[in-house]
């Protein structure tokens, strides 16, 4: 008996110990990153090491980013190129409770990353050379490792680095505001923080009059930080852009931006009861001139993500009533679809009336199917029918869009419920 007991434990302490191995090899194998440096601490070792540096900037909540975590880091072909080409480093963005000491010690240099760099979604993998330069950036995830080698590849040569292409093409530029304005919308829509910003203000100083429709929607786009000259134009001209805009256009680039400023679209993804004070707070000193409606809205909208239907319906109603001119029709169109999921007949009214509103102001996919889904579970089918068509009219060139209005049409001719 006492053999059998040992042969087991040495059975499973032989397991054990393999199982440990092949999880150590698997780690080794892949891209090795720094531990316990502060961000100072991994240029000087790049430098001194004669290697260049790569950052994977990511967010807890980020798909992609754990895609890439999983199964491309782990890779041996992309932990060889990569541990003999680069310093490697990760750098944690976002904030949650579970963060442990080194990730808190990253929070300001995260920070800082995210502001000098101009960080603008996720997964984005930043390059930088033996000095310290930034000279190379990838935004996205990739299905395969030879394919992240091949992009991460480009950031050695100087013929192929994002950032030293974009500087020579930008001394081209210069005196060209048509061509400024489109190298700054191709760096946006490429996730180029740096460039969008520089560009946009080259563009944007070379203009003698702001307030026209093509400036007003290009300041919409560039417009991130309370600390960008352009946010002043939004916050102390509302009535002069509204006019040209429509309304509420003024109001909802401040609304963004104070709502990330102030922390609340972290506190809200959060679901937590906690923080608001916190978050009131630094809209209060931060934008005081509109800080009582800007709280209201971030009130409605703990009350939106929280599903408290019937106390959002009691809390929304006085509130458009109130700041009915202030209001962009996309906060309409979100106010209404909430409201819509009441089964009181009077807030139904209310939130039908909200949607029809929205879509005359501003006609688009977003508020005609919202309108035409009130306007069925109003009991109003034909007409709800005729509007989820205009939908279709509208996303007829988006493939991905069109299965899914489809089949609401389809259940509305049928009379399903929706």
């Amino acid at each position: 008996m006492e053999n059998k007991k040992t042969i087991l434990a040495i059975c499973c302490t032989f397991f054990l110990f393999v199982m440990l191995n092949l999880s150590v090899s698997a780690q080794e194998k892949g891209i090795h990153f720094e531990h316990g440096l502060t961000w100072q601490e991994v240029k000087e070792k790049a430098k001194k090491e004669n290697k260049f540096i790569f950052m994977d900037c990511f967010t807890t909540w980020c798909g992609p980013c754990k895609m890439m975590s999983q199964q491309v880091f782990p890779l041996e072909e992309v932990g060889e190129f990569f541990n003999e080409k680069f310093v490697n480093v990760k750098v944690q963005m976002d904030k949650t409770n579970k963060d442990n000491e080194e990730i808190q010690k990253w929070y300001d240099d995260a920070a800082a990353i995210a502001r000098e760099y101009n960080v603008l979604a996720y997964p984005t993998f930043l390059y930088f050379n033996p000095d310290g330069k930034l000279v190379h950036l990838y935004v996205g995830s990739t299905k395969e490792g030879k394919e992240f080698i091949k992009v991460s590849g480009q950031a050695l040569d100087p013929s192929t680095q994002h950032y030293t292409k974009m500087e020579n093409a930008v001394k081209e530029a210069e005196g060209n505001p048509a061509k400024l304005r489109e190298m700054a919308i191709e760096a946006k829509q490429k996730y180029d923080g740096v460039n969008a910003a520089r560009l946009s203000q080259a563009y944007l100083k070379q203009q003698t009059n702001l307030f026209t429709k093509e400036n007003l929607e290009f300041l919409d786009q560039f417009t991130n930080h309370s600390s960008d000259l352009s946010f002043r134009l939004f916050l102390e001209n509302p009535a002069k852009i509204n006019a040209i805009m429509g309304k509420g256009f003024a109001q909802r680039k401040v609304t963004r931006v104070a709502m990330m400023e102030s922390g609340a679209n972290e506190w809200l993804m959060s679901k937590s009861d906690d923080g608001a004070p916190a978050v009131k707070e630094k809209i209060r000193q931060q934008f005081p001139g509109m800080a009582d409606m800007l709280i209201k809205k971030v009130d409605l909208l703990h009350l939106q993500f929280s599903g408290k239907k019937e106390d959002f319906a009691k809390e929304v109603i006085p509130f458009v009533k109130k700041y009915k001119n202030e209001l962009h029709s996309e906060e309409l169109v979100s106010f209404a679809r909430s409201l819509g999921r009441s089964d009181d007949k009077k807030v139904m009214k209310t939130a039908l009336e909200w949607s029809k509103q929205a879509w005359e102001e501003s006609p688009s996919e977003g508020s005609a199917f919202v309108y035409a889904t009130l306007l069925y579970r109003s009991g109003a089918k034909e007409n709800a029918i005729a509007m989820q068509k205009k939908v279709l009219e509208l996303v007829k060139d988006n493939k991905q869009g069109v299965k899914h209005y489809e089949d609401v049409l389809a259940k509305m001719e049928k009379g399903d419920p929706l």
